[in-house]
């Protein structure tokens, strides 16, 4: 194993960019390769070579979602459609769908700014190279937009900062950040449409009756003047994925 070791700024050496609302480097004085000793975008568990365990995952929550809601929404059954279409062929599809590039759970976004880095515990505590499972419990689309699967790492091997972990797992209209803000606004308080059966999944309980397929309407979200509606799938099963510890530039 290969302990991460934060590494403060030198001003006088890296390329960097600063002004009075960030603290970060150019983008271009970044490099992907590991042992980069610098301050990381994110901290995160990788999942690679996943993809056919995520495809499987994908076509049996479209396909439930489609068993119970598809004829109430043109919306909802066009996104099913080309998700299972993506799910079959892997390719990004005509309609803008498609599989983020690489499946990970944010464990802390840093975003390349030391005072950040400072406030954060997991990036003082934080070790690369660690094989960690995690299971995906369900999953929430908002159609045309995104498909998020919900899953909680366990905290004692790998803190995550986010209030709701999760591997975003396909995106349309939206980036992969919208994930956090569909999550929060549909799971975290008891008056939330998600929020009995995020519980139960948190807790490892069963999901209550009834709960298994869920809808959320009027959904706001930060910075989105339009309100949505998601959707929210139980899996029968629970979808194991082998990760790694990774610091990401």
């Amino acid at each position: 194993m290969a302990k991460f070791v934060p590494v403060k700024k030198q001003n006088d050496n890296l390329d960097f960019e600063v002004n009075d609302t960030a603290k970060g480097r150019k983008d271009d004085a970044y490099d992907s390769s590991s042992g980069d000793e610098r301050i990381p975008l994110y901290l995160a568990i990788v999942f690679k070579n996943q993809k056919s365990a995520i495809k499987a995952m994908l076509t049996d929550g479209i396909t439930s979602i489609m068993t119970k809601f598809a004829s109430e929404s043109d919306n909802l059954q066009s996104s099913c459609d080309s998700l299972l279409k993506l799910a079959s062929s892997g390719k990004k599809q005509k309609d803008g769908w498609r599989f983020t590039p690489d499946f990970h759970v944010t464990c802390a976004f840093l975003d390349r700014d030391e005072d950040k880095a400072d406030l954060s515990p997991v990036y003082r505590t934080f070790i690369e190279d660690e094989d960690i499972d995690v299971s995906i419990k369900a999953i929430v689309i908002v159609p045309g937009k995104i498909v998020t699967g919900i899953c909680f790492p366990n905290q004692k091997i790998q803190q995550v900062e986010n209030q709701c972990p999760h591997v975003t797992l396909a995106v349309n209209e939206w980036s992969a950040k919208h994930s956090n803000s569909v999550l929060e606004k549909t799971c975290l308080k008891e008056n939330m449409s998600f929020y009995s059966a995020y519980q139960a999944l948190k807790r490892g309980k069963a999901v209550p009756q009834g709960k298994d397929l869920l809808i959320a309407t009027k959904v706001k979200i930060p910075g989105e003047t339009a309100s949505v509606a998601a959707y929210m799938v139980t899996l029968p099963q629970e979808v194991r994925l082998r990760g790694v510890t990774k610091a990401e530039y």
